[in-house]
């Protein structure tokens, strides 16, 4: 394990007896830890103590004396920042970018978010409030590593979440090397061909589904995308290309039984239906049919969904379809939607008639039709709402 560099903030909480423990695990493994600490966070914890398990003074003023610079050369002389605990004060503070106070303006100083860890601490009601919770969820996407609480006993002697994770915890998760979780995306739509040259599509550029798999990557997934011959690779990952209903159906069915994913986004739009007679004679993709023909007869045969085959290839997996609909009546949107819940833990709607200049706008339901999230602006935040349907409780990030 390499030795690091490690800039400790404690925040006001009562948890911050239990961040010594932390520190002096981080010392006795060989890290240099420099620890700054709130005005707050001091009046749970003494200067003599944590200078005492570290062996440095402790920073506290960003307007002390000699030390007016310490939240840029703190910063740039960190390989990593832990603050523990972490109040919802802070945390709110920090989602909006608020520098009032050396740590916060060291929040915004250290430019390397993924070597970032927030460990919250703080009563349940606090912790799930909404704007709290929507704080997390922003830090999270701008790629900070936010721990979650456990539920126990709390200080206040209330039961519930937002208990700060034991020492030991906390240290695994920073410092042994974590599974990335794999997620397999299918992006574009599909082509129909009708002979060797021509073929049935659709509009799809599968630039929603390229979004999500960048928003995935960025949060530390391994991504494994399956895209249409004309959408948009997507950097750093897997690609896999298909064409056609039955190209997409052998991609996706062969990954199933080879591979194992957390979480399946089966947001392809994939064409319902494939020619299988042209002038009554079977399809052949080795000719061209003659342009001198004044009518051509196409026969097309359904395909089957591909959607309700993924819980029996994959039972493992969180099941995401989407559903785009094209009406006003929202009893047709949600019998729509609807159609789809047996198949899948969760569905993203949206509709055609509320997309404008590229601009969608999401509804995210559980297979039980129950809105988890509306008008959300961005396909970026769906994730923030998806639990892996066989995850542990265990002390993982909270996305």
């Amino acid at each position: 394990m390499l030795k690091s560099n490690i800039l400790f903030m404690l925040t006001g909480s009562i948890a911050c007896f239990k961040a010594c423990e932390l520190i002096s695990k981080l010392v006795k493994n060989g890290h240099k830890v420099k620890c700054v600490a709130t005005p707050s966070a001091l009046k749970f914890i003494g200067t003599a103590t944590l200078e005492g398990l570290t062996g440095q003074p402790v920073a506290t003023d960003t307007f002390e004396e000699g030390h007016l610079m310490d939240n840029i050369h703190l910063a740039r002389n960190a390989d990593m920042v832990i603050t523990c605990p972490t109040t919802a004060k802070s945390i709110n503070n920090w989602a909006n970018g608020t520098g009032s106070d050396l740590a916060s303006s060291l929040f915004l100083a250290f430019d390397r978010p993924q070597d970032f860890y927030i460990v919250p601490a703080m009563n349940s009601k606090m912790y799930e409030h909404l704007t709290t919770q929507s704080s997390l969820k922003k830090l999270m996407d701008f790629g900070y590593q936010v721990l979650s609480t456990q539920t126990g006993e709390l200080a206040c002697g209330e039961y519930g979440s937002g208990r700060m994770l034991e020492v030991e915890s906390i240290y695994n998760f920073i410092f042994k090397p974590q599974t990335k979780k794999k997620v397999l995306i299918t992006a574009g739509g599909t082509s129909e061909p009708i002979d060797g040259v021509r073929s049935i599509t659709n509009t799809s550029t599968g630039n929603t589904a390229l979004k999500l798999a960048q928003s995935l990557q960025a949060k530390g997934y391994e991504v494994t995308y399956l895209r249409a011959k004309f959408a948009q690779a997507l950097k750093m990952a897997k690609n896999y290309e298909f064409t056609s209903f039955k190209s997409l159906e052998s991609l996706l069915f062969g990954l199933l039984k080879n591979e194992k994913f957390d979480v399946i986004y089966h947001a392809a739009a994939v064409s319902d239906y494939s020619v299988s007679f042209i002038n009554s004679l079977p399809t052949n993709e080795s000719i061209k049919i003659n342009s001198d023909e004044e009518q051509i007869d196409l026969t097309l045969t359904k395909n089957p969904k591909l959607i309700q085959s993924l819980k029996a290839l994959s039972p493992h997996s969180t099941i995401v379809g989407f559903k785009l609909t094209k009406t006003l009546l929202d009893s047709e949107r949600k019998e729509a939607v609807k159609k789809l819940c047996p198949y899948v833990d969760y569905i993203v709607h949206n509709d055609m008639l509320e997309i404008e200049a590229g601009q969608h706008q999401f509804n995210l339901y559980n297979n039980q039709l129950e809105p988890l999230a509306e008008a959300v602006q961005a396909i970026e935040e769906i994730p923030n709402f998806i639990k892996p349907i066989n995850q542990e409780n265990t002390h993982d990030l909270m996305s």
